[in-house]
């Protein structure tokens, strides 16, 4: 993790949600930022990121606590919510 203040992290933490929101994401992904000690600047948003142990979204998640197979045991129930919601949804259009 890169060493912030706490009111730089949850500065980020915000700006992240909000463009993840924003754009209409769901389940994970990841929100990439520069920063020059001063300012933030949004890169992109990776819908699609890395699940080896060595990419960054695990690595992230290992510094929240959470192991590689617990995220992606999280993922996969997420995943699962989502698409029995949308099941849901299309019979009530039919």
């Amino acid at each position: 993790p890169a060493e912030l203040t706490d009111r730089e992290i949850e500065e980020l933490q915000t700006k992240a949600k909000n463009i993840y929101d924003l754009l209409g994401c769901e389940v994970y992904g990841r929100v990439d930022f520069r920063y020059d000690g001063e300012e933030f600047y949004f890169l992109e948003v990776n819908t699609l990121p890395g699940l080896t142990p060595l990419s960054l979204t695990p690595m992230a998640a290992k510094a929240a606590g959470y192991s590689f197979q617990e995220m992606l045991l999280r993922v996969v129930e997420l995943s699962q919510i989502k698409h029995r919601s949308q099941t849901e949804r299309n019979k009530n259009y039919r």
